[in-house]
């Protein structure tokens, strides 16, 4: 089955690919109708695509730090100039800051606060460690396991072979290795039957 849909932001827009290969030799065995059960999997697997994809494009942590000691330098440089002023700029500033309203003196003070918050968001990111997680792929599986038992009721470990058989046949890469850490993915995220 292959569908697509439209999702339009702002500044962008995407297609989200909802397609679902033919499940018919996966489900076999099974009393789950392979046409039925890819209309309800391809708009899950559609989201999990589409916000794999938008996290496989986001800068790096590192990156991201990275970012956060410019921005601090440049906060730190502005609060210099300001503090030296300049003879003819300076007043030019304060006046035009008056006349709108601002107290130039505070909108100084004001740099110290945007420093230290760019510090500490520095701080934080430096020290988060590890994977961010996958709760996006992790709720595909439990959804998927939920769905499966619903249709077909079986042993626990049977539903999750088919759940692991599935999403590959879907060409969700990046499934848990094992079966323990399927069964943690699951109930991580499982809603209640």
């Amino acid at each position: 089955m292959t569908k697509a849909r439209t999702t339009a932001g702002a500044a962008w827009a995407t297609w989200i690919d909802e397609s679902v290969p033919d499940l018919t030799d996966v489900l076999r065995g099974w009393k789950i109708d392979p046409t039925d059960f890819a209309q309800w999997l391809s708009e899950r697997l559609g989201t999990y695509r589409a916000t794999r994809q938008f996290l496989d494009e986001l800068p790096s942590r590192k990156d991201e730090v990275a970012w956060l000691v410019k921005l601090e330098k440049n906060i730190v440089e502005i609060e210099s100039m300001l503090k030296r002023g300049s003879a003819r700029a300076s007043p030019k500033l304060a006046g035009l800051a008056y006349k709108r309203g601002f107290d130039l003196v505070a909108i100084q003070a004001g740099f110290s606060d945007a420093i230290a918050i760019v510090k500490e968001a520095q701080r934080s990111m430096s020290a988060e460690v590890g994977n961010p997680g996958t709760p996006h792929r992790d709720q595909l599986i439990a959804a998927t396991y939920t769905e499966i038992q619903k249709r077909d009721p079986q042993k626990e470990s049977a539903v999750r072979g088919l759940t692991r058989s599935v999403l590959e046949a879907a060409g969700v890469a990046d499934l848990p290795k094992t079966d323990k850490r399927m069964k943690d993915a699951i109930a991580r995220r499982r809603e209640p039957v």
